[in-house]
Formats: C-alpha cells, structure tokens, sequence
C-alpha cells in the first residue's frame, strides 16, 4: 500500500513538473532512450523505451520489479497525428527461478525472484497498441513525452548509449 502512495505521489510530481509545448513527436524526435519519472538514473532502470530510426523499438520493464517475468516487447512503431502505433512483434519473458528473501536494505520486497532463463516469446497479435502522445518540456529543461498515464524523459538521442551522465 505504501509503495501504491509512494508511486502515485511520483507521478503527481512528475505531472505538475511539465509544461505541455506545441511540437509534436515525429519520427526523428523520438529516437533515443526514453525513461518514465524521471530524468535522473540509480542503481537500476525504471520502465524505458529505446526508439530506433529504423521503425524499431524496444520496451523494457522497470529493474526495479524483482518479481517481474515480463523482460522486454519489441516491435515496430509509426506515428500518426499525435498517436503512437506499437505493433509488438516480440516479447521477452523470465521462465523459472526461485522465489527467495530480497536483501534487507537493498531491495525493496522481502520476496525477490533469482534466477530463471531469458526466453523470446514471438507475439501472436497483429493490432498495433495505439497511444496519444504529446510533446512536453520539464521545468529543469529535459525533453519529455506524455505517453497514456504517463511521463517519459528523453535520456539520449542514442537508443544504444547506456550510460548517461547526471
């Protein structure tokens, strides 16, 4: 319950920490890695997007789950007057593992998952997800896009760089 609090709390800041600009994402000002909350990274990655020139993209589920079985869903994209169209051609899912003690101060749930091994799942469906997406600045400065509930904050123009600078 703390934890729901918490996270709604984040992303009321989030929400109020925006100004909504008139440019709309096209497909060259979306390529890069784009990271929801927050511009900011720690020991982990929240829930993040890597948009390719290519059409291609990638979607990766927060690190911060450690109970999570869903890895990644990748597929194509296209924009369309401020729609996002994601056709999920894959997903990547945690087969197996053991549920074991999370480490005290350290992770956050006393119940974490250990182990398992990475399998790639081909998507059945062919019904693009189609999400409103607006252009936004945060008051720091950072690039940002709203997409659906949420706030995505353009780490990098690069969809392969992995690190970044703070």
């Amino acid at each position: 319950m703390l934890k729901k609090i918490a996270y709604f709390f984040f992303v009321l800041f989030a929400f109020l920490n925006v100004e909504k600009v008139d440019a709309q994402i096209t497909k060259l000002s979306i390529v890069g890695i784009w990271m929801v909350g927050s511009p900011k990274t720690g020991s982990a990655f929240p829930a993040h997007y890597q948009f390719f020139a290519d059409g291609k993209f990638v979607y990766h589920v927060s690190e911060y789950d450690e109970r999570k079985k869903l890895l990644t869903a990748g597929g194509t994209y296209s924009l369309d007057k401020g729609i996002l169209k994601l056709l999920i051609t894959y997903r990547t899912e945690l087969v197996g593992g053991e549920l074991v003690q999370g480490g005290a101060g350290f992770q956050q749930e006393e119940l974490v998952l250990e182990g398992g091994k990475a399998v790639k799942i081909m998507q059945k469906s062919k019904e693009p997800i189609e999400i409103q997406v607006e252009s936004c600045n945060n008051k720091d400065g950072f690039i940002c896009m709203k997409l659906q509930n949420n706030i995505y904050f353009r780490m990098s123009k690069n969809p392969n760089q992995t690190v970044f600078k703070q």
